[in-house]
């Protein structure tokens, strides 16, 4: 009478599948990470997107874009950014009727938006507001003019223009404190209206607003005046390796970067997005940030 026997795995053979496994994952990990990074981008872009109406629907509205709030004390403005004057564009009225009697303050005397009764409202982050490649913090203590205390972070900031920063960069000369800058939003842009008619370059060719990393930039405050705007003075994706070199170099962060490979996303002024690769003719860059260059540009 025989006895059946039963043959195991050998050494080699347990080895064998276990290296077949570990090359299939590693064959299978990229494509699940592009597959990832496609979803993360298109929610990006679709952010943007978003951001784009509610833009359109302000100026439906109030016929004019929305204006930033100087922070200084020379104009005793609440320190307000155009963001949050969009809040009821983007069904957060609740927020919005909160912060609104502070758009009245004073942010250099502490009565606008950083009173200390909005302490808890300006520390909320907004959904809308943050890229998931990113993924910033929920709120900062690092961001200019609010060191110390919370303060919600946005990865989207507004088109100051093609200027630039601080003496720095590529452009004409600094614009930020003036009412003379040639993008839509800036820390003194409560001193000028702009409505559609007066982008004269067309809405299609214009940028409204576009990608940034708060951990770069520490102008990235969601609420604030000082904190919602950038410029194309230097080519996309300026980058180190260590981000406090450029995030406490002001005239070098403010501009636009991604996590995205290959470039980042604009909103354009009218409702539209585009993906601007790193590679982009820089000049065409810089004139697609301005409202009335006049340049010719055959845009695709």
């Amino acid at each position: 009478m025989s006895r059946s026997s039963r043959r195991g795995f050998t050494l080699v053979e347990l080895l064998v599948v276990i290296a077949i496994i570990a090359m299939l994952v590693t064959l299978l990990l990229p494509a699940v990470q592009a597959a990832r990074e496609a979803a993360r981008r298109a929610q990006c872009m679709n952010n943007l997107k978003n951001i784009g109406l509610a833009v359109q629907n302000f100026h439906s509205a109030h016929n004019r874009i929305p204006k930033s709030h100087n922070y200084e004390s020379d104009h005793k403005k609440s320190g307000r950014g155009w963001i949050a004057a969009t809040l009821p564009f983007i069904e957060e009225n609740a927020r919005y009727d909160i912060m609104e009697p502070y758009f009245k303050g004073s942010f250099a005397e502490g009565t606008g938006i950083n009173h200390p009764d909005l302490a808890n409202v300006v520390n909320q982050p907004i959904e809308l507001f943050r890229c998931p490649s990113s993924n910033p913090p929920e709120f900062s203590t690092e961001q200019f003019q609010w060191k110390g205390r919370e303060i919600a972070l946005t990865n989207y900031k507004g088109i100051l223009g093609n200027t630039k920063m601080g003496g720095r960069g590529v452009g004409s000369p600094d614009c930020h404190r003036s009412p003379d800058c040639r993008g839509l939003f800036w820390r003194y842009s409560h001193l000028k209206t702009i409505t559609f008619a007066k982008v004269i370059d067309g809405l299609s060719k214009t940028f409204l607003a576009a990608e940034d990393l708060p951990r770069f930039n520490h102008h990235s405050a969601l609420y604030h005046g000082n904190g919602d705007y950038s410029s194309t003075h230097f080519p996309p994706n300026v980058k180190t390796a260590d981000p406090a070199d450029i995030a406490n170099d002001w005239p070098l962060s403010i501009t636009f970067r991604s996590d995205h490979p290959g470039g980042l996303h604009f909103a354009m002024l009218d409702g539209s997005t585009r993906f601007v690769e790193d590679a982009v003719d820089f000049d065409i860059y810089r004139f697609m940030s301005t409202r009335n260059g006049e340049e010719l540009l055959l845009v695709d």
